[in-house]
């Protein structure tokens, strides 16, 4: 039964490597032949200087930096504690939305899941 299946196998392969002669072999005969020609640069072109779209200082926009706070003598440890405290972000009852708590994106945001 192998015996079989394997010379059936090679009998297909050996058939499918079998070409045709071609019949006509003026399909084969290049008629579309262009000859070759020189490539021209193109001309260099002056260069152009584009104005780009400037901020407009709208009404309460660009408003003067306050200036820094005085800086806190606070222990590593507590400055730690203090700021994942202040980034953790804990579930809320309006969060959730089908069964699912949905937490806003923060950069650097710590969650707390339950």
């Amino acid at each position: 039964m192998i015996r079989l299946a394997l010379s059936a196998s090679a009998l297909a392969l050996m058939a499918a490597c079998a070409t045709a002669p071609a019949e006509d072999p003026a399909l084969f005969e290049q008629t579309d032949f262009y000859a070759a020609g020189l490539v021209t640069a193109e001309p260099e072109r002056a260069v152009e200087i584009v104005e780009t779209a400037k901020a407009l200082p709208l009404p309460g926009q660009l408003k003067p930096v306050e200036p820094a706070s005085a800086k806190r003598d606070v222990s590593p440890i507590a400055a730690i504690a203090e700021g994942t405290t202040a980034a953790r972000i804990e579930p809320s009852v309006d969060g959730y939305m089908n069964a699912i708590q949905v937490y806003p994106y923060t950069e650097g945001a710590l969650y707390r899941l339950y």
